[in-house]
């Protein structure tokens, strides 16, 4: 069953966490895929948590940081309409296929501390930095994702 949540329909789930599940969507006017974070607001006992990702997702403007598109709020969730991550997180990279090899760390690590710095530069800390939070978008560029604990 679709869904549609403010100019967005919602489809498939690409990913679960603890507390959210992300969708894989698509803006009705423009047709551009996102990907959908959904928070039930039961299931939040911190609602700063959402608040920080929010506020964090929204002034880190960096190639190698998600974007934030929007938030959405409804009677029982929260939604963050983010840039669409379909290249796969760095902790199932890494599983698959074994180690990077010595070019592709390299290139992992610079990007990786590219963002960091930026976001340290802008009084931000991520707080839960591990390989499943980072991931790639279509074109192979490393993505930093879930600000949450930030």
């Amino acid at each position: 069953m679709l869904k549609i949540v403010g100019d967005f329909q919602l489809y498939h789930s690409i990913g679960q966490g603890n507390f959210s599940c992300v969708k894989y969507g698509i803006h009705t006017k423009t047709h551009c895929p996102v990907a959908v974070k959904t928070l039930r607001k039961n299931q939040v006992k911190d609602l700063s948590v959402i608040t920080r990702e929010i506020e964090a997702m929204r002034s880190l403007d960096h190639p190698n940081i998600v974007k934030l598109y929007d938030a959405l709020e409804t009677h029982n969730n929260f939604y963050l309409v983010m840039e669409l991550c379909n290249g796969g997180e760095l902790f199932h990279r890494i599983r698959r296929y074994g180690p990077l090899s010595e070019l592709s760390a390299l290139s992992v690590f610079y990007q990786l501390c590219s963002a960091v710095k930026h976001a340290h530069d802008h009084g931000w800390i991520h707080r839960d930095l591990k390989c499943e939070n980072v991931m790639f978008d279509s074109k192979g560029r490393l993505k930093i994702v879930d600000w949450g604990l930030s």
